[in-house]
């Protein structure tokens, strides 16, 4: 019998939608019988977790294997400096990103960071380790037509919670959400 997560002839075509009312083309992808239904398990930008930590996680999650996915590579945060300042005009210079700038380009609502009452510098650090949401939402919307009646999420180091919004932006219904963050400043609010 193989494995799961194992290609093998008995597939089945499932649908990534991308996110709701955005023109974008449906994508079409082959997932393995074995693949199939719960549990799922993702990793979202975890190059600072503890040593050992993604091993223990999938040995207490039925020995699946993780899909990692790092932030650096798909934040607009992480370009260089340069390209994070705005034009405002001829002769007026450029103007650096605003945290609430920087949130509508990552796919949160406006001051999404501002409701943690942290300072300006913190929310550029929290902005700089999250997702794009739309990245998020490609990723999850294969959930859509798996999980029809809604999902039970497990968040660790939620952050600025990019995992939420991008369930709830594809209408994906959130039964349970168990979140539990390390910065200190989001946690005491």
């Amino acid at each position: 019998m193989p494995r799961r997560g194992e290609w093998n002839s008995h597939t089945e075509v499932h649908y990534r939608f991308g996110v709701p009312n955005e023109p974008r083309p449906m994508f079409r992808r082959k997932l393995p019988i074995m693949t199939i239904g719960p549990p799922y398990f993702y990793f979202e930008n975890v190059p600072c977790t503890l040593k050992g930590i993604c091993d223990t996680i999938s040995r207490f999650l039925y020995e699946i294997e993780p899909e990692f996915v790092d932030s650096m590579h798909f934040s607009a945060v992480h370009g260089k400096g340069k390209w994070n300042l705005v034009w405002i005009g001829k002769n007026k210079g450029k103007d650096r990103l605003s945290p609430t700038k920087l949130e509508m380009i990552m796919g949160y609502l406006e001051n999404h960071t501002r409701v943690f009452g942290i300072s300006q510098t913190d929310r550029y650090k929290a902005l700089a380790n999250a997702f794009q949401v739309d990245t998020v939402a490609y990723h999850f919307s294969i959930l859509k037509s798996v999980s029809p009646n809604g999902i039970t999420l497990l968040s660790l180091f939620s952050g600025i919670g990019g995992a939420e919004v991008a369930l709830h932006r594809l209408g994906i219904l959130l039964k349970t959400c168990f979140c539990r963050n390390i910065c200190r400043n989001i946690g005491r609010q």
